[in-house]
């Protein structure tokens, strides 16, 4: 089976480039022959899957997307495969995971608090006005197999889009459960004595790109009344200096830490007492999983795809988007941690990368039976 994999831009912080690499690695055991079409794969390659380059050139955000999906047009158009899996929004695709979510929804979600001046510019950006376009033509396309990676995504799809359950499948995000395990004693403070936190520190840390969508500001705001933790912020962004300047306004450089970019996000958690990740919107965050498969109860918002299973669970504390609810949220977690562990441990369990695996193969299959049977009838 020949598979092709679109994804515009790797980086190798991103959660969805590490679900990429983790679906990648396991597929390619199955005798699946792995393509990844992207503008640049700057991270670590998987033995046994090639990598196209598509060109994404332009000054805009708008051209970039427009130069991309012209450039995979051509590879497509150039190559055969069997099977063309896109993680961006570009019509044509057999399988479209949404693993960005529904644009509209997170539209909305960011207009809502915005002055009225930038909730106009924002609707005249021809950026999200594309997008937007996008995504309504591929949900009107009968041949495409929409893969939402919570249940959120899938309720917003039929929400928006009006896309029939037939044409949906709910595939959640694997982890690797070995991997990120909870830590010995001694991994734990050795993790510790690397990053410079005391052996007796109450740790909160936070992963993730994009500050503002993450909620980062609002949590660093939340520790003004948090007298007792301390922070870590982990993850690139343009934003990372404002981040900084925040910090330092509120005299809280002493207890927060802005990480930046790194590889090793598994001592990160190692370090850590409890996660947080105050999202406007994520569909389904890799970095609450590996939290949750360390065994670290998690703080987070109902628009994080994984924040019906935490709840419903007792692995963590479903917060509002503001600094008092997070704060309120985070104190919880702290007051209710040894409980909230197991079940943080327990729930990550249930989210297999080898099931994950199975589930994509059998829609792979099903893919080119139901293609077999339409030509057949014809």
């Amino acid at each position: 089976m020949k598979l092709a994999i679109i994804r515009k831009q790797y980086t190798p912080f991103g959660g969805a480039e590490r679900f990429i690499q983790a679906l990648a690695r396991h597929l390619a055991t199955q005798g699946v022959s792995i393509t990844l079409v992207s503008s640049a794969w700057n991270g670590p390659f998987v033995s046994g899957v090639r990598w196209m380059k598509a060109d994404a050139g332009g000054l805009t955000r708008f051209g970039r997307d427009r130069s991309f999906e012209k450039s995979v047009k051509k590879v497509l158009s150039e190559n055969r495969f069997d099977i063309i899996q896109s993680h961006e929004r570009i019509v044509g695709a057999d399988i479209y995971r949404l693993g960005d979510g529904i644009h509209q929804g997170w539209l909305d979600r960011y207009r809502r608090d915005l002055p009225a001046w930038r909730r106009l510019l924002s609707m005249a950006d021809p950026f999200h006005r594309q997008k937007v376009s996008v995504e309504a033509v591929i949900s009107r396309d009968p041949k495409v197999h929409f893969v939402a990676n919570s249940q959120l995504v899938r309720d917003e799809l039929k929400a928006y889009y009006q896309v029939s359950e037939q044409q949906i499948s709910v595939i959640r995000n694997g982890v690797d459960t070995n991997y990120f395990r909870p830590p010995s004693d001694n991994e734990r403070r050795s993790c510790r004595d690397r990053m410079g936190i005391d052996a007796n520190a109450l740790l909160v840390s936070a992963i993730g790109s994009g500050y503002r969508r993450k909620g980062f500001f609002e949590l660093v705001r939340s520790f003004a009344d948090l007298p007792e933790l301390t922070l870590c912020i982990a993850g690139k962004d343009k934003l990372e200096e404002s981040l900084k300047q925040l910090i330092n306004q509120m005299h809280l450089s002493k207890r927060i830490r802005v990480l930046g970019a790194t590889h090793d996000v598994r001592s990160i958690y190692w370090a850590s007492d409890v996660f947080c990740l105050p999202s406007l919107y994520d569909p389904s965050s890799n970095a609450v999983l590996e939290a949750l498969s360390a065994g670290l109860p998690v703080v987070t918002t109902a628009n994080v795809g994984t924040a019906f299973e935490i709840n419903q669970s007792g692995a963590g504390v479903i917060c509002l988007r503001n600094s008092e609810s997070i704060r309120i949220a985070i104190e919880h977690a702290f007051a209710q941690r040894a409980k909230m562990s197991k079940q943080a441990r327990t729930l990550a369990q249930g989210f297999s990368q080898e099931e994950a695996v199975k589930e994509w193969l059998s829609l792979y299959q099903q893919t080119i039976r139901n293609r077999a049977g339409a030509h057949h009838a014809q």
